[in-house]
């Protein structure tokens, strides 16, 4: 196999570099800054950078995302009162923040077609997701948000969706309900879950018919990692041993993720098409945030409320419903037990934009328009 395709790659490299020109002069790919090191990068993207000029963002995910549909479809019963409209934060999510820094200076944010539902798994035929005060109601995983994103632009018009940016976070529900229900969790169908919704999404836009199909993909898929579970505050109270089993998980599953990845960005390169996806890695944001709070504008430690790594918001009865919150979110990491706060979640999406190649990401958002999956 490496033999026979070997030969072809400096052909490719040539016919895809020629073919992006020409989108570059159609106006319809924009060479930009190259993306940092932190950031998963390709060949492809080191020799033209990424594109970070979006008509529009269109998002799948867990309530990591959900910006209000999960609430809907509880009938506003959760999450609670404490939660903002439906968020489950104190105020807009990191995709949120994002539609607003990658908007051009002095723009509004980017439309935003929000899918996500709180307590979503990659694929209800992998691991069924639920949510609700009682965690009985089952919610649509990504597979289903994909589904019913595909049926919308069949009726829609594909147009609509060519300079999209998609966003996949998922992950961390399956490797909560298999261990709730006592299954055992395998590291490297997850990954491959995750990434059915990768090749799903480019299938949508291989059935376009632009006036240039060299100009073919100049959407772009940003997928998350799967959270630190073992770090969340959640989890302080499990066991030594389940924390271990839920970090090595967690490890795996990103590992390969990774791998795939990089692989199917290197595929394309070697077919002569543009690289679509691009991984950031949660990880060192939560560890960095974990280590040293004052570094991100937070305060240190203390007992009470006072302190970063505390709980702003306290549920004592979910069905009650019974809570207490705290007097300033902002001074916070987590908003509950599994959730960021509305200004960490920003500082989330400046890691973000700063990985998908942005530069000078402005510090507030303002003007977001977002529409909600209901």
């Amino acid at each position: 196999m490496a033999a026979r395709i070997a030969p072809r790659r400096p052909h490719n490299l040539v016919v895809l570099l020629a073919a992006l020109l020409g989108c570059v002069a159609a106006g319809l790919v924009t060479v930009a800054s190259p993306v940092p090191a932190a950031a998963e990068s390709t060949l492809l993207d080191e020799l033209l950078g990424p594109n970070t000029h979006f008509d529009s963002i269109v998002t799948f995910g867990d309530s990591m995302s959900d910006n209000g549909n999960t609430w809907k479809l509880t009938n506003q019963t959760w999450p609670l009162a404490p939660f903002d409209h439906g968020r489950f934060s104190d105020g807009p999510v990191w995709v949120e923040h994002l539609a607003g820094m990658l908007a051009d200076a002095g723009k509004p944010a980017l439309p935003l077609r929000n899918l996500a539902y709180g307590g979503a798994t990659t694929s209800n035929a992998f691991i069924q997701g639920y949510s609700g005060p009682k965690e009985d109601v089952p919610v649509p995983s990504v597979q289903d948000q994909l589904a019913r994103f595909a049926k919308e632009r069949a009726q829609t018009g594909a147009d609509k969706f060519g300079r999209t940016l998609y966003t996949v976070w998922a992950g961390g529900n399956d490797i909560y309900y298999f261990g709730k229900n006592s299954k055992i969790l395998n590291p490297v169908k997850l990954a491959g879950s995750i990434m059915d919704a990768v090749t799903a999404i480019d299938a949508l836009h291989a059935q376009d018919k632009p006036t240039n199909p060299a100009c073919l993909g100049h959407h772009r898929i940003l997928v998350m990692t799967v959270p630190p579970l073992s770090k969340v505050p959640a989890m302080r109270t499990q066991s030594p041993l389940i924390r271990a089993a839920i970090t090595a998980q967690t490890a795996l599953t990103n590992l390969d993720l990774g791998a795939r990845i990089f692989a199917y960005n290197a595929g394309r390169v070697l077919r002569g098409q543009r690289t679509t996806v691009t991984l950031v890695d949660v990880t060192p944001f939560m560890e960095a945030l974990a280590a040293s709070p004052a570094s991100f504008g937070l305060p240190t430690p203390q007992p009470g409320f006072g302190g970063a790594e505390d709980l702003c918001v306290v549920i004592t009865d979910p069905v009650a419903p019974k809570y207490t919150v705290c007097p300033d979110p902002q001074a916070h990491i987590f908003y509950d037990t599994f959730h960021l706060t509305s200004g960490v979640q920003a500082k989330l999406a400046r890691v973000v934009a700063t990985a998908l190649g942005k530069v000078d990401v402005p510090s507030t958002v303002a003007n977001l328009k977002v529409e909600t999956g209901n």
